[in-house]
């Protein structure tokens, strides 16, 4: 990540109001951090498996609320860059 970006994304999350939806991905995505730590120091198998199903519940959720309340909009918009952006995502 660049320098800017990383300063564009530090001041956003400082704008952030608790029930923005920006808030809610990430707490989703440290919470994804926090279960891919999980398993990797986990020493059982049937413990990371059960651990991975939990990852792969909380992502199909959050990228379902991601796409429609980021890139859906994101495509929606005038801006080519927003387009460009919302595809990538």
């Amino acid at each position: 990540m660049t320098i800017v970006n990383k300063m564009k994304s530090l001041s956003a999350r400082a704008t952030m109001a608790d029930d923005d939806v920006r808030s809610y991905l990430e707490k989703d995505h440290d919470e994804a951090k926090e279960l891919l730590g999980k398993i990797v120091s986990a020493t059982r198998g049937n413990r990371r498996l059960a651990l991975l199903n939990q990852l792969k519940a909380a992502l199909t959720a959050h990228s379902r609320a991601e796409e429609s309340a980021v890139y859906q909009p994101m495509l929606t918009a005038k801006s080519a860059d927003s387009h460009d952006l919302a595809n990538e995502g």
